[in-house]
Parts: structure tokens; sequence; C-alpha cells
């Protein structure tokens, strides 16, 4: 509303990053029919930005051979020691390297799309809701110029997450201003959160065509 535009977005609000990543290709493909995501179809001249909000980076799946076949997990599914096996065969010793492993994978995935849409004239941006990826966001260049850092009471934050910690009223369970005395039990953010997000995204686009 306040760009005078439109918006598109997934018929669904949960995910992952892998899910994410679908959608900005399913989205400029005119030739796919993948309806779960959405039925929307542009070229990219119609898109302006696109803006990317990380989720759980866990809820990510890692391929592994399970019994000769080729399936997905998460990465904290060690049911029958599966996890194990998988850091195992890489030669991973710590969960923790494991992790590190598959989010730089992933940040690179995320910065392969974004170089691809970029050459089409579409804007990327990133907001992060947890700090798994920040330590390779700082660190390139490209990626850098494309965070969206959150602004609230004249502070800066770098994750929806630390925001929320910050200030309870931006979870839903604790926003008794606008629910009232009884929220609901849900730990997402706030309308209130949403506000501080979609002001930051305006921020961050009007500094960019003074």
């Amino acid at each position: 509303n306040h760009f005078g535009t439109f918006d598109v977005h997934r018929n669904n609000n949960y995910g992952c990053e892998e899910q994410s990543l679908h959608f900005m290709d399913i989205i400029f493909d005119r030739k796919n029919s993948d309806e779960h995501f959405t039925l929307e179809r542009y070229e990219h001249s119609e898109i302006e930005y696109f803006i990317l909000q990380t989720s759980y980076f866990y809820r990510n799946s890692v391929k592994i051979i399970e019994n000769g076949v080729e399936c997905l997990v998460a990465l904290t599914d060690n049911t029958d020691g599966k996890i194990d096996k998988l850091m195992f065969d890489m030669g991973i010793n710590t969960f923790e390297e494991l992790t590190d492993f598959y989010v730089k994978k992933w940040f690179d995935k995320i910065k392969t799309q974004f170089l691809k849409l970029e050459n089409y004239g579409v804007k990327c941006r990133m907001i992060c809701w947890y700090d798994d990826y920040l330590k390779y966001v700082e660190s390139d260049d490209f990626m850098r110029d494309k965070f969206i850092p959150l602004y609230y009471q004249d502070i800066k934050f770098n994750t929806i997450s630390e925001l929320m910690d910050y200030d309870k009223s931006m979870n839903i369970k604790t926003d008794r201003e606008f629910f009232g005395p009884l929220p609901p039990d849900d730990s997402h953010p706030s309308k209130k959160c949403h506000r501080v997000i979609a002001d930051s995204i305006i921020k961050k686009i009007e500094s960019e065509n003074i």
C-alpha cells in the first residue's frame, strides 16, 4: 500500500528456504503447474523487488541414502542414527560442523538465486528470522548489500527473533495490546512486529531510491 503497487506471495505461510527458492523459480515459469505454492505467474519485468525472509534453518531437508534409496530428512531427525551415519560418511565430527556445512550450502543457494534474478532486473533483498546466515551475509559484499536490518525505537536489530526477544509484544502470545487479555498461544510475530518489518523494508527501499 505504501508504494501504491501490488504484492505477490505464496498460498501458504509455512516452510523453509528450500520452498521459498522453489517459489522464486515457479513465479516466473509459466510452464510450471505447481498449484501448491501459487497460481500466479509473472514476467520478470513485472516484479521490481523480491523480499526473502529466511525461516528456521532446520526445516530445510538434507539428502541421505537409506537402504540404497535417496531420501530427504531433517537434520534434527536422527532416527536409527541416520544423521550420525551422514556425519561419518562426510568425515564430520560434530553436529555443529554439520549444521554449519548446510547453512553455508543454503546461503550459497540463496546467493545464486539472487544473482540469477538480479540479472533479469528483479531486485532481491533478505530478512532473517534467526542469525544462522548472518556471518556469511556480513562477509559477502554482494549479500551484505541485500540484507534488511529491522529498526524499532531507533535500535537496529539483525533478526526477527532478536526483535521479539527485546519486546515481548512482538510475539502473538504476549501481544495484549492488539488481542486483549487472552492472546492466542502462538509464538509467531505479532501484528506490531509485522508493522516493524514492513517499515524496515520501506526504509531500505526508499534509501536505495533517493
